[in-house]
C-alpha cells in the first residue's frame, strides 16, 4: 500500500493528505467532490478515502457488500442496547447512537480489527516459511494456549452466519484475490480440529477476509462502522419514538413486528 499523507511541513506547520478545502472547491484525495458526487458511489468514495485511490470495480463491489452486510443486527446487540438505554433516558438519537458506537469493542464489532490482524499474520507466516494450513494451526494453538478466544468464530445467535457465504461467493464471482478467504477457512478448520467441535465463522472474519486484499488491516474496521452507525441510529430513533422513557430494557423480552420476507 502507498504511504499516504507523509508530512513535509516545517516548524509550526502541519499538513493533511486527505481533503483539501479552498474557495469553491473540495478535493478528496485530490479528486473534486462535484465529480465524485455525479460519477461515483458511496462505496467507491469510502474506499478512496481509506486507501488514497479509487477502487477497481471488484473492490468497490466488495465494499458495497460489506456495507450492506453490516447495516444492523437487531435490537439486542451490545451497541443497540447501549443506544436504546441512553435514548430511554431522554438523550437525542444522535447522542444515543454515538453512545452505541462507543460500545463497539473487543468482543462486539471492533473484533473486525482483531480478525484482520490474525489473517494478516497467518498469510505472512505462510508466505515466509510455511503453508496456510500450518500457519493457521500455529496461530490457533497460540491463542488457545493463552486461554484466548480466536477472533471471528462463534456466534451467540447463528449456528451458521448467513452473511459469510454470500460475501465469499461474491468475492469469487468478481474475481477478488482469495488469499485471505483461504486463510480464514484454514483458521476455521484448525480451530475445529483443536476444539473437536465446529464453530461458525462470523461476519467479522468475513469482512476482514474480503477487504484485506486492498485495504490496510488497520483501516478495515471503519467500513463496518460507517454502516453499523446507521443501524444503531435507527435503534435509538425507534426507542425515542415508540417506547416509554426510562423503561427497563430486558434483552430477552422482545418481539419483531416489522415487515416479513416477501411482505
Amino acid at each position: 500500500m502507498p504511504v499516504i499523507g507523509t508530512w513535509q511541513g516545517g516548524a509550526g506547520v502541519w499538513a493533511t493528505g486527505i481533503t483539501d478545502i479552498v474557495e469553491g472547491q473540495v478535493l478528496v484525495r485530490g479528486l473534486p467532490i462535484d465529480r465524485l458526487i455525479s460519477e461515483r458511489s458511496f462505496a467507491e468514495v469510502l474506499a478512496l478515502l481509506l486507501v488514497g485511490r479509487l477502487p477497481s470495480a471488484a473492490e468497490a463491489r466488495m465494499v458495497e457488500a460489506v456495507l450492506v452486510a453490516s447495516i444492523d443486527h437487531g435490537a439486542t446487540s451490545p451497541s443497540a442496547l447501549t443506544a436504546r438505554t441512553v435514548a430511554s433516558g431522554g438523550a437525542s438519537p444522535q447522542v444515543a447512537s454515538v453512545a452505541g458506537l462507543l460500545a463497539l469493542s473487543k468482543y462486539h464489532g471492533a473484533t473486525v480489527s482483531d480478525c484482520a490482524d490474525l489473517l494478516t499474520e497467518v498469510v505472512q507466516t505462510a508466505r515466509e516459511k510455511s503453508t496456510l494450513e500450518a500457519s493457521a494451526e500455529q496461530s490457533v494453538r497460540f491463542y488457545l494456549a493463552q486461554g484466548r478466544r480466536v477472533p471471528g468464530f462463534g456466534h451467540r445467535v447463528h449456528s451458521s452466519d448467513p452473511r459469510v457465504p454470500v460475501l465469499f461467493g461474491l468475492a469469487a464471482e468478481v474475481g477478488l484475490d482469495q488469499t485471505y478467504i483461504h486463510a480464514a477457512n484454514a483458521v476455521g478448520a484448525a480451530l475445529d480440529r483443536e476444539l473437536k467441535r465446529s464453530l461458525p465463522m462470523n461476519l467479522d472474519t468475513a469482512i476482514a477476509a474480503v477487504l484485506l486484499p486492498f485495504i490496510p488491516r488497520d483501516l478495515v474496521l471503519p467500513v463496518f462502522m460507517a454502516s453499523r452507525f446507521c443501524g444503531i441510529y435507527m435503534q435509538a430513533h425507534e426507542e425515542s419514538t415508540r417506547m416509554k422513557p426510562m423503561r427497563r430494557i430486558n434483552p430477552s423480552e422482545w418481539s419483531y413486528d416489522g415487515p416479513r420476507a416477501g411482505g
